[in-house]
Protein backbone atom coordinates (compact mmCIF):
# COMPACT_ATOMS: atom_id res chain seq x y z
CA UNK A 1 0.00 0.00 0.00
CA UNK A 2 1.79 3.02 -1.07
CA UNK A 3 0.92 6.98 -0.96
CA UNK A 4 2.92 9.89 -2.47
CA UNK A 5 5.64 11.41 -0.16
CA UNK A 6 4.74 14.80 -1.42
CA UNK A 7 0.98 14.53 -0.51
CA UNK A 8 -0.32 13.82 2.81
CA UNK A 9 -2.65 15.69 4.90
CA UNK A 10 -4.74 15.01 8.06
CA UNK A 11 -7.77 16.89 9.50
CA UNK A 12 -7.57 17.37 13.15
CA UNK A 13 -5.39 15.93 15.34
CA UNK A 14 -6.26 12.90 17.06
CA UNK A 15 -3.85 10.92 15.62
CA UNK A 16 -1.29 14.40 15.94
CA UNK A 17 1.58 14.97 12.69
CA UNK A 18 4.21 12.34 13.28
CA UNK A 19 4.62 10.10 10.75
CA UNK A 20 7.16 7.68 10.86
CA UNK A 21 9.11 6.13 7.66
CA UNK A 22 8.01 2.45 7.60
CA UNK A 23 9.38 0.49 4.44
CA UNK A 24 8.44 -2.64 5.26
CA UNK A 25 6.93 -3.07 1.59
CA UNK A 26 9.01 -0.78 0.01
CA UNK A 27 12.60 -0.38 -1.09
CA UNK A 28 13.52 3.51 -2.24
CA UNK A 29 16.02 3.53 -4.62
CA UNK A 30 19.44 3.35 -4.41
CA UNK A 31 21.00 5.44 -6.88
CA UNK A 32 22.36 9.01 -5.68
CA UNK A 33 19.61 12.04 -6.14
CA UNK A 34 17.02 9.63 -7.84
CA UNK A 35 14.00 11.46 -6.65
CA UNK A 36 11.55 9.58 -3.86
CA UNK A 37 9.78 7.16 -5.16
CA UNK A 38 6.18 7.15 -3.18
CA UNK A 39 6.52 5.38 0.58
CA UNK A 40 4.61 3.70 3.02
CA UNK A 41 4.01 5.37 6.24
CA UNK A 42 3.09 4.24 9.62
CA UNK A 43 1.21 6.23 11.52
CA UNK A 44 1.82 7.44 15.24
CA UNK A 45 -0.21 6.46 17.66
CA UNK A 46 0.82 7.73 21.23
CA UNK A 47 -1.49 8.03 24.60
CA UNK A 48 -4.96 7.44 24.71
CA UNK A 49 -5.59 10.86 22.83
CA UNK A 50 -4.04 9.53 19.63
CA UNK A 51 -5.37 5.76 19.10
CA UNK A 52 -4.67 4.81 15.47
CA UNK A 53 -8.01 3.23 14.13
CA UNK A 54 -8.33 1.48 10.43
CA UNK A 55 -10.17 4.59 9.11
CA UNK A 56 -6.84 6.67 10.25
CA UNK A 57 -4.78 4.31 8.39
CA UNK A 58 -6.99 4.15 5.28
CA UNK A 59 -6.65 7.77 5.15
CA UNK A 60 -3.09 7.64 4.28
CA UNK A 61 -3.39 4.54 2.30
CA UNK A 62 -1.21 2.86 4.68
CA UNK A 63 -1.45 -0.51 6.97
CA UNK A 64 0.79 0.68 9.62
CA UNK A 65 0.67 2.26 12.50
CA UNK A 66 3.01 2.53 15.81
CA UNK A 67 3.61 3.75 18.88
CA UNK A 68 4.35 2.79 22.49
CA UNK A 69 5.03 -1.18 23.43
CA UNK A 70 0.66 -2.06 23.86
CA UNK A 71 -2.04 -1.40 21.98
CA UNK A 72 -3.62 1.64 22.60
CA UNK A 73 -7.39 -0.03 22.26
CA UNK A 74 -6.39 -3.75 22.64
CA UNK A 75 -10.00 -5.33 21.68
CA UNK A 76 -10.41 -2.80 18.85
CA UNK A 77 -6.54 -2.45 17.47
CA UNK A 78 -6.68 -6.39 18.11
CA UNK A 79 -9.29 -6.83 15.26
CA UNK A 80 -7.35 -4.83 13.07
CA UNK A 81 -4.29 -6.94 13.66
CA UNK A 82 -6.47 -9.93 12.45
CA UNK A 83 -7.89 -8.19 9.55
CA UNK A 84 -4.14 -7.22 8.15
CA UNK A 85 -3.29 -4.24 9.89
CA UNK A 86 -0.05 -3.65 11.29
CA UNK A 87 1.35 -2.46 14.59
CA UNK A 88 5.04 -1.62 14.97
CA UNK A 89 5.77 -1.43 18.51
CA UNK A 90 8.68 0.80 20.25
CA UNK A 91 11.25 0.55 22.86
CA UNK A 92 12.89 3.45 24.41
CA UNK A 93 16.13 3.98 24.77
CA UNK A 94 18.81 6.52 26.54
CA UNK A 95 16.79 9.02 29.05
CA UNK A 96 13.17 7.36 28.36
CA UNK A 97 14.86 3.90 29.82
CA UNK A 98 15.78 5.44 32.96
CA UNK A 99 11.81 6.43 33.34
CA UNK A 100 10.47 3.19 32.28
CA UNK A 101 12.43 1.17 34.81
CA UNK A 102 15.31 0.07 32.07
CA UNK A 103 18.14 1.10 34.18
CA UNK A 104 19.78 1.12 37.48
CA UNK A 105 19.02 4.85 37.66
CA UNK A 106 15.66 5.43 39.95
CA UNK A 107 12.37 6.56 37.68
CA UNK A 108 12.39 9.61 40.02
CA UNK A 109 15.65 10.47 38.47
CA UNK A 110 15.47 13.57 36.28
CA UNK A 111 18.15 15.42 34.39
CA UNK A 112 19.11 17.85 36.23
CA UNK A 113 19.65 15.54 38.94
CA UNK A 114 21.30 13.41 36.40
CA UNK A 115 22.21 14.48 33.12
CA UNK A 116 24.68 11.55 32.10
CA UNK A 117 23.78 8.67 33.16
CA UNK A 118 21.82 6.29 30.02
CA UNK A 119 22.55 9.58 28.07
CA UNK A 120 26.21 10.52 27.54
CA UNK A 121 27.20 7.65 30.24
CA UNK A 122 26.60 4.36 30.16
CA UNK A 123 24.04 3.08 32.44
CA UNK A 124 23.90 -0.66 34.23
CA UNK A 125 20.64 -1.88 32.25
CA UNK A 126 17.83 -4.37 33.65
CA UNK A 127 17.99 -7.10 30.56
CA UNK A 128 15.28 -9.05 32.80
CA UNK A 129 12.65 -6.41 32.32
CA UNK A 130 13.92 -5.91 28.74
CA UNK A 131 13.51 -9.59 27.84
CA UNK A 132 10.03 -9.80 29.97
CA UNK A 133 8.52 -6.59 28.25
CA UNK A 134 10.03 -7.84 24.32
CA UNK A 135 7.62 -11.36 25.37
CA UNK A 136 5.05 -9.48 26.34
CA UNK A 137 5.13 -7.33 22.90
CA UNK A 138 5.82 -10.72 20.82
CA UNK A 139 2.80 -12.40 22.40
CA UNK A 140 0.78 -9.48 20.78
CA UNK A 141 2.16 -9.37 17.13
CA UNK A 142 3.58 -12.74 16.56
CA UNK A 143 6.32 -13.91 14.57
CA UNK A 144 8.47 -12.16 12.41
CA UNK A 145 7.24 -8.56 13.93
CA UNK A 146 8.65 -5.41 12.98
CA UNK A 147 10.26 -3.88 16.48
CA UNK A 148 11.09 0.03 16.32
CA UNK A 149 14.69 0.57 18.67
CA UNK A 150 14.70 4.12 20.03
CA UNK A 151 12.60 6.92 19.49
CA UNK A 152 13.81 10.56 18.10
CA UNK A 153 17.12 9.33 19.94
CA UNK A 154 18.57 12.51 18.83
CA UNK A 155 16.38 14.60 20.34
CA UNK A 156 16.69 16.48 23.97
CA UNK A 157 12.87 15.73 24.75
CA UNK A 158 12.58 12.59 23.82
CA UNK A 159 15.21 9.20 24.21
CA UNK A 160 18.07 11.83 24.08
CA UNK A 161 21.07 9.87 23.71
CA UNK A 162 24.58 9.95 22.60
CA UNK A 163 25.34 7.70 19.51
CA UNK A 164 27.85 5.71 21.21
CA UNK A 165 26.20 5.12 23.94
CA UNK A 166 22.76 4.35 22.15
CA UNK A 167 25.13 1.25 20.77
CA UNK A 168 25.00 -0.82 23.90
CA UNK A 169 21.63 -0.28 24.30
CA UNK A 170 20.97 -1.35 20.57
CA UNK A 171 22.46 -4.31 21.52
CA UNK A 172 20.73 -4.80 24.70
CA UNK A 173 17.52 -4.55 23.02
CA UNK A 174 17.99 -6.16 20.17
CA UNK A 175 19.33 -9.33 22.07
CA UNK A 176 16.32 -9.26 24.38
CA UNK A 177 13.81 -9.26 20.93
CA UNK A 178 15.77 -12.12 19.11
CA UNK A 179 15.55 -13.99 21.95
CA UNK A 180 11.82 -14.50 21.71
CA UNK A 181 11.35 -14.10 18.26
CA UNK A 182 14.42 -15.08 15.69
CA UNK A 183 13.07 -13.64 12.94
CA UNK A 184 12.13 -10.10 14.25
CA UNK A 185 12.85 -7.25 12.10
CA UNK A 186 14.63 -4.39 13.48
CA UNK A 187 13.21 -0.75 12.76
CA UNK A 188 15.31 2.05 13.86
CA UNK A 189 17.43 3.87 14.96
CA UNK A 190 14.25 6.57 14.56
CA UNK A 191 16.09 9.81 13.83
CA UNK A 192 14.34 12.85 13.78
CA UNK A 193 13.89 15.20 10.24
CA UNK A 194 17.59 14.36 8.45
CA UNK A 195 18.38 18.30 8.89
CA UNK A 196 16.96 18.89 12.21
CA UNK A 197 18.01 20.87 14.02
CA UNK A 198 20.22 23.53 13.99
CA UNK A 199 20.11 24.54 18.04
CA UNK A 200 21.60 22.46 20.44
CA UNK A 201 18.59 22.70 22.94
CA UNK A 202 16.49 20.48 21.09
CA UNK A 203 19.31 18.49 19.29
CA UNK A 204 22.54 18.42 21.28
CA UNK A 205 24.97 16.28 19.02
CA UNK A 206 24.10 17.90 15.99
CA UNK A 207 21.32 17.21 13.09
CA UNK A 208 20.00 14.33 12.78
CA UNK A 209 21.96 12.88 10.34
CA UNK A 210 25.05 13.53 12.19
CA UNK A 211 23.88 11.76 14.71
CA UNK A 212 23.03 8.43 12.57
CA UNK A 213 26.42 8.51 10.63
CA UNK A 214 28.39 8.70 14.45
CA UNK A 215 25.73 5.90 15.43
CA UNK A 216 26.83 3.69 12.59
CA UNK A 217 30.56 4.82 12.75
CA UNK A 218 30.54 3.92 16.40
CA UNK A 219 29.15 0.63 16.49
CA UNK A 220 31.60 -0.61 13.53
CA UNK A 221 34.54 0.28 15.63
CA UNK A 222 33.09 -1.67 18.49
CA UNK A 223 31.93 -4.73 16.56
CA UNK A 224 35.14 -5.95 14.49
CA UNK A 225 33.47 -3.21 11.14
CA UNK A 226 30.22 -4.65 11.04
CA UNK A 227 27.64 -2.37 10.58
CA UNK A 228 24.47 -2.20 13.12
CA UNK A 229 22.12 -5.05 11.95
CA UNK A 230 19.01 -2.87 10.53
CA UNK A 231 16.20 -4.14 8.65
CA UNK A 232 14.33 -0.79 7.99
CA UNK A 233 15.53 2.98 8.65
CA UNK A 234 13.24 5.02 10.41
CA UNK A 235 12.74 8.71 10.41
CA UNK A 236 10.29 11.09 11.77
CA UNK A 237 8.48 13.55 10.24
CA UNK A 238 6.20 16.82 11.49
CA UNK A 239 3.96 18.68 9.14
CA UNK A 240 5.45 21.88 10.64
CA UNK A 241 8.16 24.47 10.57
CA UNK A 242 10.42 23.78 13.48
CA UNK A 243 11.23 27.87 13.59
CA UNK A 244 7.82 29.05 13.36
CA UNK A 245 5.79 26.03 14.68
CA UNK A 246 2.94 26.44 11.91
CA UNK A 247 1.37 23.25 10.24
CA UNK A 248 1.29 22.87 6.67
CA UNK A 249 1.11 20.84 3.72
CA UNK A 250 3.78 23.21 1.90
CA UNK A 251 6.10 21.62 4.81
CA UNK A 252 5.25 18.15 4.60
CA UNK A 253 6.35 18.74 0.44
CA UNK A 254 10.06 20.32 1.74
CA UNK A 255 10.69 16.68 3.36
CA UNK A 256 10.71 14.71 0.69
CA UNK A 257 14.06 16.27 0.30
CA UNK A 258 14.81 14.94 3.84
CA UNK A 259 13.51 11.50 2.83
CA UNK A 260 16.23 11.61 0.26
CA UNK A 261 19.13 13.43 2.00
CA UNK A 262 18.89 9.55 4.39
CA UNK A 263 18.23 7.72 1.55
CA UNK A 264 21.59 9.21 -0.36
CA UNK A 265 23.58 8.81 3.14
CA UNK A 266 22.45 5.56 3.86
CA UNK A 267 23.46 3.97 0.30
CA UNK A 268 26.87 5.50 1.38
CA UNK A 269 26.46 3.64 4.68
CA UNK A 270 26.09 0.57 3.40
CA UNK A 271 22.59 0.07 3.61
CA UNK A 272 21.36 0.37 -0.17
CA UNK A 273 18.32 -1.87 -0.31
CA UNK A 274 17.48 -1.60 3.16
CA UNK A 275 14.13 0.45 3.42
CA UNK A 276 13.21 3.83 4.78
Amino acid sequence: MKIQSSVWRRRGATIGFLLALMGAALFLPTLADTPARPSLFAIANYGGKQVAYSGDLDQFNTRWWMGGQQLSDYNNQRKMLQSGYHFLPSFNTGYMMRTQGYSSVSRSTDKAADPHSCIDTPCTLNTQKMQTDAAIVHSTIGDGGYYNVGNEVDNYYSDDVAPAVYVGQFDAWVSAIKRVDPQAHIVAPSICSWSCCATTGTNPWGTAGTWFKAFVSDYKRRHGGRKPPIDVLSMHLYNFDYKTAVTSVAAANDYVQEVQNFRNAADQLGYAGVPI
